[in-house]
């Protein structure tokens, strides 16, 4: 969750918004406005993510990949170890999450979909680089989410790990945060948008599930130059902090770096982890026709 929230935010939120923003207008410019690509219907697998980042390798290994952005979040497609599959990017949260499912399933209603990405240990028994499928999913008010369970096979190579997940709104910063949220929701792992998604893939009687790859350790601590960089309030100041961080304090950027070059090794785990043939992954609470959802 932290490493990721480093990730998304601030390595990157301002150079991409400013690329995309002079890209977006200078096509708009020559070309007119874009035609919408249209995934192919049999593209019914579907892997919903809050940040391209957790993806990556996924999305590099597609054959090939087509993008189209939507409202709700941008949606990708190709081939991948030879399943047609469908990449959802929601934005992080659990209300973003909700909202692109949701926007998802009435586009197409796909087959399955797995929630994937990055998720916060709350106990020392679940290491940094671990592959974790739920075995209980808990909102943020502690409530369980059951769910119809997707059929989508893991591969065998990598070991997995079976705990309680609970997502929630906000980022854990320090261990005392994480510790607080275990011993509440009695939960080893955390992150923010599976609850949300597979809330609404068992409304709308979606099979689904979930696997996220452990990026956190529980007492990790939030670095010095996040913690000066959040406490600016505009986008000067923050662009600020990190020139300050580049002249003056460069073994601080050392840190981060090393946390980002953590992301993308975590990344590249869950992708191998995603293997198409092998072990199922495990029933949800409930059995195969848990409430709330229908085969």
């Amino acid at each position: 969750m932290l490493l990721r929230w480093l990730v998304a935010n601030y390595y990157r939120q301002v150079a991409d918004q400013l690329w995309e923003g002079v890209t977006s207008t200078a096509s708009r410019l020559l070309h007119g406005p874009a035609e919408q690509a249209v995934p192919p219907a049999h593209f019914r697998s579907v892997l919903v993510t809050g940040v391209k980042w957790e993806a990556g390798p996924i999305l590099r290994a597609l054959e090939p990949v087509v993008s189209a952005r939507y409202e709700e979040g941008h949606e990708h497609w190709g081939i991948y170890r030879n399943v047609p599959v469908r990449v959802v990017e929601t934005g992080m949260g659990p209300q973003l999450a909700a909202r692109a499912t949701r926007a998802l399933v009435s586009r197409c209603r796909p087959e399955r979909v797995l929630a994937i990405g990055f998720a916060a240990a709350l106990t020392d028994r679940i290491p940094v680089g671990s592959v974790v499928v739920p075995a209980r999913v808990l909102d943020s008010e502690g409530n369980e989410i059951p769910w119809t369970p997707a059929d989508w096979p893991l591969t065998e190579q990598l070991p997995v790990a079976s705990a309680t997940m609970v997502s929630l709104d906000r980022v854990l910063t320090s261990a005392q945060q994480r510790q607080a949220v275990a011993e509440r929701f009695a939960a080893e792992v955390a992150d923010q948008e599976t609850a949300a998604i597979l809330r609404v893939c068992a409304e709308l009687g979606i099979p689904c599930h979930a696997v996220r790859v452990v990026t956190d350790a529980w007492d990790d601590p939030l670095p010095q130059e996040v913690q000066r960089w959040l406490k600016q309030k505009s986008w000067a100041g923050k662009l600020g902090v990190l020139a300050g961080a580049l002249i003056y304090r460069r073994e601080e950027l050392g840190e981060l770096w090393r946390l980002k070059e953590r992301a993308a090794v975590c990344s590249q785990r869950l992708a191998d982890a995603l293997g198409f043939t092998g072990t199922p992954l495990p029933e949800a609470p409930g059995g195969p026709q848990a409430d709330g959802g229908q085969a």
